[in-house]
């Protein structure tokens, strides 16, 4: 089962994909940069950027989140970074 919940485009060749995955029979949550594997028919394929935990610890990653956005003036959209 991989259920696809949102995603936003980081770049012209790369975007962020939030999923639902299970493996090895438990459910995680999967956030993973994508490239533009394949342009004729813009396929993207995962790398190997990106976290992969239990649904358990999203609050955790929620209020990271949250303090991280404080730590950019509130709005999240300047200080960012490609890497």
């Amino acid at each position: 089962m991989d259920v696809t919940v949102n995603e936003f485009q980081k770049s012209a060749t790369e975007r962020v994909v939030a999923k639902i995955r299970e493996f090895r029979g438990r459910q995680y949550v999967d956030i993973r940069v994508y490239y533009l594997a394949n342009i004729s028919d813009n396929t993207y394929a995962p790398t190997k950027k990106g976290i992969m935990l239990s649904p358990e610890l999203l609050p955790d990653l929620s209020s990271m989140v949250d303090q991280l956005v404080k730590a950019c003036g509130g709005n999240g959209a300047e200080g960012g970074s490609d890497g």
